[in-house]
């Protein structure tokens, strides 16, 4: 059978167009995502955000808390060494109104000197005169001093034997306990040797 140019023509156009359509699927295979594959893509992406988010905002309260727990167990660290290096005192004081803590040198300095040729104002537990603030430390935001007992105040300071005392001169140990603002709670132990150590969180 003798086509004639009329069905050559058809035939090669339909030809033409069969192989142009497979190879331009072809192509899009190859280069990418269908809209399709980026629509489940999306939709999956979007159900992991919505598991995974919830966790986050419930994560990061009792971060804040384990972080600023061992901030300030390194805090009363340094304190301590500082006492011990300085041959001196050290007071930690923590304030419960305004949920802050500050450390600072009792030595006196900058206050008028007694007949025994000491400052007046050493080891009186108040930050006075020009004595050196070592630090002045706030609390982050959620985070609440709970509650800070050693041997019933809430202030102790380090000898220059690295000892926690009271301000009668007697060793002391004590507790101090932060919370977040879901109800999580950490606290530290002071021992009378003057050492920290930071507890495991608790739920409420």
């Amino acid at each position: 059978m003798v086509m004639n140019t009329f069905d050559n023509n058809h035939y090669y156009w339909h030809n033409f167009c069969r192989i142009t359509c497979q190879e331009a699927n072809a192509i899009m295979k190859k280069s990418g995502f269908t809209l399709i594959e980026l629509m489940v893509v999306i939709a999956i992406m979007s159900i992991a955000a919505g598991i995974a988010i919830p966790n986050i905002i419930g994560w990061i309260p009792n971060y804040r808390l384990g972080k600023a727990a061992g901030d300030m167990a390194s805090a009363f660290q340094k304190a301590r060494l500082s006492a011990i290096k300085g041959h001196t005192d050290m007071v930690v004081s923590i304030n419960l109104g305004n949920n802050s803590y500050m450390i600072f040198q009792d030595d006196g300095a900058g206050g008028a000197i007694g007949a025994n040729g000491i400052s007046v104002n050493a080891q009186n537990w108040i930050r006075d005169g020009s004595e050196h603030i070592q630090l002045t430390e706030p609390l982050p935001a959620g985070i609440s001093i709970n509650n800070a007992s050693f041997s019933g105040a809430t202030s102790f300071r380090y000898d220059s034997r690295g000892l926690s005392l009271e301000a009668a001169g007697n060793s002391t140990l004590g507790t101090l306990t932060l919370a977040n603002n879901r109800g999580w709670s950490q606290r530290l132990v002071l021992s009378s040797t003057g050492s920290v150590t930071t507890l495991r969180r608790t739920q409420p």
